[in-house]
């Protein structure tokens, strides 16, 4: 049996990285390959996102912290948020803070009475920030309550939310980051900053991690209406073309507080495939006069789902399926009037998050394979040639040192190590990383849209449907493309921002979600999804004004296959030079994600 042996690099890399968390007072923390801490470390959403790395670290200081790569692990595009190098988990950055806003954070001008903001480290997930929160009847524009979503990625994305009507994307939100700048300088920019300070504020709020390592977000905080109201509901496929026009109607109504996310939904079950069309309705107040906006939907024959959060209650107070148990609803005021639910707290109605419910009912996958052959490490998607004929293409990677914030190595595969525990064995591989994806291989993907119209609604039940035929045959288990209408009021608080966004200018993106078994299917199912994607956007700019201006790409939930680009459209050219100025020496090169060019990369 052939050993593979780590390159004497990330040997090296290994050992600087062992001595700064062995150095008295340090909060942070080396695993080794296949224990529990490793494990936590490099764990993603997906199986097929999760790369197996030579260690990992979890940093406890701003002076630790020499890369970072992974947050709370949702990003689905392969080494975006991983490695096969040494994974840096900065999930120790985990301090949440609400208090009042003594220092006025708040843009200058505003007009906004909010008083209080909360600092949330960058290693946080939303589920804890929410339990944080949500008891003062307060609350955030922020990610999904259930499912580990990451507040440091989804904010440096951009981040829709249920709340964007109303109060704006996630980046618009951000009052203050505290940032480690790829020259190992620390730095706090907020509304107040001026000059170059002020420019990577701006350039931090989406432009994901091209500019340095946040440690540290301050958001503002909005006063929760109290009680919420919404409910589930599932169509039969009769019903479908009754439900696809509603939807459009409800598109064209203004009312902010008002939410749905519409879904067109296959599993391939033993019996063969199932097919649902879901609406999730959601009243961001008191239950609205009548049923308001969605009466449409409500007269149409209809099941109401318990769902994740068991919505109307049938069953609360019992434990659920994918958490614990839920308070029991107000009573409705009118049994007969509709199904809509008001709850005391939004954080449980936020419990049916469309694509995360989606995951949670799978159950536990054999992990059959896992493949450490090729030779090859693509490390964060930064590789290289080496000089001569014939050389062998070759990676860079980092290695952390005490005296300087980061150096580059070449090396070739580093999964294992010469002397201690490691995977010498397929069997061994399986047995340590066993549960480390906790759902099958998957991705998401988006089309951007500023107008629905009854046929883009059409084709996308068309592409849904196709897609969903192929699933028997190629290990498929799911097949969700999501619609998310907005109102004209979205951008009413926008920002200056990396990702371009503008008021009177709302749009947003159509979300598939494609979840599958086996990384032999891996191409099938990404090329269904590009395939569903632009005969999507084929129905999208039909539809649009003649001669309008391409949607920049929502970066957060779109395939690697994206231009970058086309994620930040006019900014592009400026946010290149903004790399220059804040990354000389291209260290941000190293990391995953959708890359700003570096003015002088060759």
């Amino acid at each position: 049996m052939t050993t593979t042996i780590i390159d004497a690099d990330v040997e090296q890399a290994i050992a600087e990285i062992k001595e700064i968390c062995e150095r008295e007072g340090s909060k942070s923390q080396y695993f080794a390959f296949g224990g529990e801490g490793y494990k936590s470390s490099v764990r993603h959403f997906f199986e097929s996102s999760t790369e197996i790395a030579a260690g990992a670290v979890q940093p406890g200081s701003k002076e630790d912290v020499a890369e970072i790569v992974k947050g709370g692990g949702h990003a689905t595009n392969p080494r975006f948020s991983s490695t096969k190098g040494i994974q840096i988990s900065m999930c120790r950055f985990n301090k949440i803070l609400l208090e009042e806003d003594t220092d006025s954070l708040l843009p200058p001008g505003s007009t906004d009475e909010t008083h209080s903001i909360v600092h949330i480290g960058a290693g946080c997930l939303f589920d804890e920030v929410y339990r944080e929160v949500v008891p003062h009847d307060l609350n955030i524009v922020g990610g999904s309550s259930i499912g580990g979503v990451g507040v440091a990625g989804w904010l440096l994305g951009g981040g829709y939310s249920l709340k964007t009507n109303q109060h704006g994307l996630g980046i618009d939100n951000i009052l203050q980051v505290e940032i480690v700048l790829p020259t190992g300088v620390p730095k706090t920019v907020n509304n107040q900053s001026q000059g170059d300070d002020k420019l990577l504020f701006e350039v931090v709020k989406g432009g994901g991690n091209n500019f340095g390592i946040v440690t540290e977000f301050t958001v503002r905080v909005h006063v929760q209406a109290k009680p919420t109201c919404g409910c589930l509901l599932q169509y039969e496929v009769e019903d479908f073309e009754e439900v696809k026009t509603a939807v459009v109607n409800f598109a064209q109504q203004e009312d902010p507080k008002a939410s749905i996310v519409a879904a067109f939904r296959y599993y391939c079950n033993p019996g063969g495939i199932q097919a649902k069309l879901t609406v999730q309705c959601f009243y961001d107040g008191p239950l609205p006069e009548n049923d308001g906006p969605f009466a449409e939907l409500l007269e149409i024959d209809h099941k109401t789902e318990s769902g994740g959060g068991d919505t109307v209650g049938w069953q609360s107070g019992q434990p659920t399926a994918n958490g614990p148990a839920l308070p029991v609803p107000r009573a409705l005021p009118d049994l007969r009037r509709s199904e809509l639910v008001e709850y005391d707290n939004y954080h449980f109605f936020d419990y049916q998050t469309s694509f995360v419910n989606e995951a949670l009912d799978t159950q536990d996958v054999q992990v059959d394979e896992i493949d450490s052959s090729g030779g090859v490490v693509e490390l964060w998607g930064s590789s290289h040639e080496d000089a001569g004929a014939g050389a062998q293409r070759r990676s860079e990677c980092f290695h952390v040192s005490a005296t300087s914030f980061l150096r580059t190595r070449r090396c070739s595969d580093v999964l294992f190590d010469r002397e201690t525990l490691s995977p010498q064995s397929q069997d061994y591989i399986k047995r340590a990383m066993a549960g480390v994806g906790e759902n099958p291989r998957g991705r998401w993907g988006n089309v951007m849209v500023d107008i629905y119209t009854k046929e883009i609604i059409d084709e996308i039940g068309r592409q849904a449907s196709k897609a969903a035929r192929e699933m028997s045959g190629h290990g498929g288990k799911r097949v969700v493309i999501d619609i998310w209408p907005f109102t004209k009021t979205m951008f009413d608080n926008a920002t200056e921002c990396a990702w371009p966004h503008v008021k009177d200018q709302p749009n947003g993106p159509i979300l598939a979600y494609f979840l599958w078994e086996g990384s032999e299917n891996d191409k099938f199912w990404i090329q269904q999804m590009e395939r569903a994607m632009k005969a999507i956007k084929k129905k999208v700019d039909k539809a649009r004004a003649p001669h309008a201006k391409p949607l920049p790409v929502y970066l957060n939930t779109t395939l690697d296959t994206t231009r970058v680009e086309d994620v930040y459209g006019d900014n592009f050219e400026d946010l290149k030079a903004a790399r220059k100025k804040f990354d000389p020496r291209r260290v941000m090169d190293l990391t995953g994600g959708f890359r700003i060019p570096h003015p002088d990369k060759q």
